[in-house]
């Protein structure tokens, strides 16, 4: 799990927090990274697919009974 407190968005920080966790996951023998998120999100999304790299491979679809 990963996130910044919105005080501290848009300043780097959680860029330099995913640089880190790909890092120790690469460090480890892993190949791929893989994340969800919530595609409504107006700053998680441009997140992930802008400044982190990340691209949209699956949809996941939910409905509450």
């Amino acid at each position: 799990y990963l996130a910044t407190a919105a005080s501290h968005r848009r300043k780097g920080a959680g860029t330099l927090l995913v640089e880190a966790a790909e890092a120790w996951g690469r460090s480890r023998g892993a190949v791929v990274s893989e994340l969800t998120t919530y595609h409504d999100s107006p700053s998680a999304m441009p997140f992930w697919t802008e400044r982190a790299g990340y691209g949209v491979r699956s949809v996941n679809l939910r409905k509450d009974l």
